[in-house]
């Protein structure tokens, strides 16, 4: 009898326990697929949990998106490995506040995944998880191909690539004011705007750079606080600057960068940087790329998500012998005498007086000056220049 009543007792202890204790604590926790979207439920004051188990080692990437970028949800992931120590974390991206989280996987380990609200509120917002791609073999001139970290699907598109010095406007910038306000505004005349910002005057905008990549930034009135910074880069070095007086600042690594003035409603900013252009070569091509005169080249690769990774340029200056060096020249108008790709000079195999000296050139042009007055249509050399 004596047994039997401790049998209960122990029966009715655990029972005890068992009510005590949520369900949830015994569910399992869910299992997030690659390249499937997830509904993250993240309860008020806690995570929403899931495990990634990956079947290959390398980089992969946890990417949220709260609804249009709410302001109400601000999205953050933790992510911790079998050992409970934390792998990587992320929180806003960018300037938004959806997280961007690339972090390294051992394949068959298990990996927890912790999805929170910044303001430890109850709300929903999706996420995915992908492998994170990027270019592990940059192309040289001794070996111009890319490889990437993955065997996946990607389209390969060789570039012209163009650099020129030139001013940041909003073709090839971003505007915007911190936290959204604004937004910020190019113009031809002035440059980027300020305007008031809370009880204070604030100029912002972005512009992706490359590393090494130089910008100068000047204001044509005093201001405080001209800089620049990253998401990965914050710096401390901001400057009050004299009107006229420029700032320059290197980038360190491929980034979006902000550059930012504040504390005078009248200041304009502008901000002069290497500006790159692209021009596609002979259609889709593949990894690999035989260039066939001088000139500066990239690769765009396209994921079969629709993301695009540019490589690094290389620079082609010295042909080598059994390289061959038929070039389409190009020009940047009709008076332009140096091949865009090459330095190939038109007017050096053109016979016509137009390109000659001295005399000969005096009576040409004379003679041309005559013709145009009866007859002012464009007249085109026999090498492709304008007379």
């Amino acid at each position: 009898m004596k047994k039997t009543s401790k049998f209960l007792s122990v029966v009715l202890a655990v029972l005890m326990v068992l009510t005590i204790i949520p369900m949830t604590a015994f569910a399992a926790i869910p299992k997030v697929e690659l390249n499937e979207v997830t509904t993250a439920s993240v309860p008020e004051d806690d995570y929403a949990r899931f495990i990634f188990t990956p079947t290959e080692s390398g980089k992969y990437v946890v990417i949220s998106d709260n609804g249009g970028d709410d302001d109400n949800i601000d999205p953050y992931v933790e992510i911790y490995d079998d050992h409970d120590d934390l792998v990587e974390d992320g929180d806003d991206y960018k300037g938004t506040y959806n997280f961007y989280c690339v972090f390294e996987a051992e394949a068959g380990e298990d990996y927890y995944i912790l999805l929170g609200d910044c303001y430890d509120a109850e709300v929903e917002y999706d996420f995915v998880l992908k492998k994170y791609v990027e270019i592990t073999h940059q192309p040289t001139v001794d070996e111009p191909y890319v490889e990437l970290n993955w065997d996946v699907e990607a389209d390969y598109q060789w570039q012209s690539v163009s650099i020129e010095y030139g001013e940041v406007t909003d073709e090839n910038a971003e505007g915007r004011y911190a936290d959204d306000v604004g937004p910020a505004t190019y113009d031809e005349e002035y440059g980027w705007s300020s305007a008031p910002y809370d009880d204070y005057e604030a100029n912002y905008f972005m512009i992706e750079m490359v590393a090494g990549q130089e910008i100068e930034m000047v204001s044509d009135a005093d201001v405080e606080c001209l800089g620049i910074w990253s998401d990965d880069y914050n710096r401390d070095d901001f400057y009050d600057v004299v009107a006229g007086e420029s700032v320059y600042f290197t980038a360190e690594a491929d980034e979006t960068y902000y550059v930012y003035t504040e504390g005078n409603i009248d200041a304009h900013l502008r901000a002069y940087t290497y500006i790159y252009s692209y021009t596609a070569i002979n259609g889709e091509t593949d990894s690999e790329f035989e260039a066939k005169y001088n000139g500066t080249y990239a690769c765009k690769v396209t994921l079969e998500d629709g993301t695009v990774i540019t490589s690094d340029y290389f620079v082609v200056t010295e042909l080598e012998d059994n390289v061959e060096t038929e070039c389409n020249h190009s020009y940047s108008d009709d008076k332009d005498e140096t091949c865009d790709n090459c330095d190939y000079n038109r007017a050096d195999n053109c016979d016509c007086n137009c390109h000659a000296g001295g005399i000969k050139a005096f009576f040409f042009k004379l003679g041309n000056f005559f013709a145009k007055l009866f007859n002012p249509a464009k007249k085109i050399c026999a090498c492709g220049m304008k007379h």
